[in-house]
């Protein structure tokens, strides 16, 4: 009894962190949307005809910078993702990087000095693929030890406060390229709790 009640609590675990990271990326997604004009769709089908969710392709990545496949939950085969971009009435499919190899595509490309309308041109997979992962180019040449002249979003109170304590100030930050100070300083301005605070 003792084992089954264990192995019950578990699952039950990790099925509420499955759905906690399920739903911070949607939240993304929708940030990202509102900043920045696109919607996003990740997966979408596997070669056997499973819908996969987005944290199911992330979970599937391996920790390989060269290997741009993804794992499918439901037959096991490895296939690569695609991530699709919405704007207006275009639709375009590109590929989709797990992070690690977004990033080093970012390190070897040495795109620092490029604008970023000069890499969604002509780089939009890893373009894309670095806002879902990292929320803006700034945000990703950070990470890589670049500082970034670009890629500031103006008029960013008014686009994100509806995400205020949905978000964490850090994923906001990220995403419109300040600090999280700026951010967690706005929020209050507004009486807005913080992230998982009530």
């Amino acid at each position: 009894m003792g084992m089954s009640m264990s192995m019950s609590m578990n699952m039950n675990v990790s099925m509420f962190c499955y759905l906690t990271l399920s739903q911070r990326l949607e939240l993304r997604l929708q940030l990202l949307q509102v900043l920045y004009g696109e919607q996003y769709q990740i997966g979408l089908l596997t070669p056997c005809g499973h819908e996969t969710s987005p944290a199911e392709v992330l979970r599937g990545f391996l920790r390989d910078p060269l290997d741009f496949t993804t794992a499918c939950p439901a037959c096991g085969r490895r296939y690569e993702p695609q991530l699709i971009s919405f704007s207006g009435s275009s639709r375009i499919e590109l590929p989709f990087y797990c992070e690690l190899q977004a990033l080093h595509r970012l390190r070897l490309y040495q795109l620092v000095s490029w604008t970023p309308e000069e890499i969604s041109r002509q780089h939009p997979g890893l373009y894309r693929t670095l806002l879902v992962h990292c929320g803006s180019l700034k945000a990703a040449f950070a990470k890589i030890g670049c500082e970034y002249p670009h890629a500031v979003v103006s008029d960013w109170v008014a686009k994100t406060s509806v995400f205020f304590g949905r978000l964490s100030d850090r994923t906001i930050a990220d995403c419109v390229g300040v600090s999280k100070y700026s951010v967690t300083k706005a929020r209050k301005a507004l009486g807005i709790s913080g992230y998982g605070r009530p």
